[in-house]
């Protein structure tokens, strides 16, 4: 990130040339707590310079960042050019300069924050390095700027073995639980400051996915309306550091295929007075959970880190499993008409567990294991998500090991030519049995990489992994839980 509150060390604005001006303000902001003010005369620029550095064009896949018009002309903002160059050491001499490439809106009204992102392959030309980003008005215009930042390719997978080794970071769901929603006001949206300390702690862990669960309730305070500013900046913002640094993002819907109708009055505050409702009960329906994600692809679709998680543990549906696959597909394909081709994680009727996947048939239609296979994909990016805890107790699979409880929908996985992501899993921490059924799980699914692509552990009480402001190794009564999964990570795996 070049620019989030304050322009990243070792980077300045003092390459900023012509009749251009440039303030801070907390008055409006898409991350953080403050934006950049642009104040640009015609032939002026905003430039970002790294005096005496270079930095490989190979190296990051895309500049990418927040704009806001500040006036009603936005011609002049969508006439902008950004342009990456090569500095000599004295600021101006032996320039080098790449393409350069107009930002594409697909809409932008004055007051909206719109993420742009423009892949560096349209802006090196013949460029190896550079050191300056630049972004020139050809006319005077007005306008705000947030959250600069040279994204890097997807993290690294691990060389042998599942590709994602991730972990749940709750915090933004609360209030969403198994049974809907509770009426609960406290939920965590963690500071720009926090989530960097968060991602160091990841990063030095060997972590290289983040699994993040959001409230429909408080991103969409009514049905087919528009997303809430503050919530889906927030949101946005965990997205956007976590992925500049090289992390993959899980964004997980953390509903239970739920939603309380009511639960925000007009002016954004919560009520007392909501309903709940599930999809499939003559209220909610398949169409607003496409409208949704629909909403959620647009302002994440031009980012190949982030997957999405479209609901969390679906559950009692009034519904056969072949329906409710049925408007699953409705949804992705609303998904992938956005443009997104991101990998897409797909649940099934029973929270996820494989202890259901073949035993579980509601409304007396066929099992989930066969409707599943129902599922067809534009873009043929997407994989079965699936969450076991051990002992699960169903009945319904091997408890022999934890390995062995994944046996059955790995055969079926690898029969049907499909995907599996492991997005939940633990063992209370306090089990005698934890450590070695934890290293049990991890190896089978290195061993069976084929089908598995990854896994994220959940890191809250009882399985709680990580300390309170996720900065830590959790320890109780001697016991470092964290520990069972470090021998399957590498510290410091992301190449930052």
């Amino acid at each position: 990130m070049l620019y989030d509150d304050a322009v990243t060390p070792g980077w300045n604005t003092g390459y900023s040339w012509g009749n251009v001006t440039l303030a801070s303000t907390t008055s409006t902001k898409a991350y953080g707590t403050s934006s950049m003010q642009v104040t640009s005369g015609a032939d002026s620029a905003l430039a970002l310079g790294a005096e005496g550095q270079s930095f490989s064009t190979n190296t990051y896949k895309a500049v990418s960042f927040a704009i806001r018009p500040g006036n009603a002309n936005l011609a002049a903002i969508k006439s902008l050019r950004l342009i990456v160059s090569q500095e000599g050491e004295d600021g101006n001499a032996g320039v080098a300069i790449g393409n350069s490439a107009n930002p594409t809106f697909d809409s932008l009204g004055v007051g909206d924050w719109t993420r742009v992102t423009i892949p560096m392959s349209a802006l090196k030309g013949s460029l190896t390095t550079f050191n300056k980003l630049t972004l020139q008005s050809a006319s005077a215009v007005a306008y705000g700027v947030d959250g600069i930042a040279l994204e890097k390719p997807p993290g690294k997978t691990y060389p042998t073995g599942v590709a994602y080794r991730g972990i749940n970071r709750a915090g933004m769901e609360y209030g969403n639980d198994w049974d809907g929603w509770t009426g609960q006001t406290y939920y965590e949206m963690p500071s720009s400051t926090q989530i960097s300390a968060e991602l160091a702690y990841y990063k030095g862990r060997g972590f290289n996915l983040i699994r993040l669960p959001i409230s429909w309730e408080r991103i969409q305070h009514t049905l087919n309306g528009p997303l809430d500013t503050d919530y889906s900046n927030g949101m946005m913002n965990y997205i956007n550091l976590a992925t500049a640094q090289g992390f993959t993002l899980v964004l997980d819907l953390h509903n239970y295929n739920r939603y309380a109708t009511g639960a925000f009055n007009a002016a954004g505050n919560q009520t007392t007075n909501y309903v709940q409702r599930v999809i499939g009960d003559g209220t909610l329906t398949v169409a607003h959970l496409a409208d949704v994600w629909t909403k959620l692809a647009n302002l994440v679709k031009t980012n190949p880190q982030v997957i999405l998680n479209l609901m969390n543990e679906p559950h009692d549906l009034p519904m056969t499993s072949a329906t409710w696959f049925s408007g699953i597909q409705t949804v992705m394909n609303a998904v992938r008409a956005t443009g997104s081709t991101q990998l897409i994680l797909v649940p099934n009727t029973r929270g996820s567990d494989v202890g259901h996947w073949h035993t579980w048939a509601p409304g007396g239609g066929p099992l989930d294991s066969v409707a599943a296979l129902s599922i067809t994909d534009s873009a043929n990016n997407h994989a079965f998500d699936m969450h076991s805890y051990y002992p699960e107790g169903y009945g319904s699979n091997d408890e022999s090991s934890y390995g062995a409880q994944l046996t059955a929908v790995t055969h079926w996985a690898r029969t049907h030519g499909k995907k599996l992501f492991l997005s939940e899993m633990g063992i209370g921490i306090h089990q005698s049995y934890a450590q070695p059924q934890i290293t049990n799980a991890l190896t089978f699914m290195n061993n069976n990489s084929d089908v598995w692509i990854g896994w994220s552990p959940w890191d809250l009480t009882t399985w709680q992994l990580t300390t309170n402001n996720h900065t830590a190794d959790y320890t109780t009564n001697g016991l470092t839980p964290m520990n069972w999964y470090a021998a399957f990570l590498t510290a410091n795996f992301l190449a930052l």
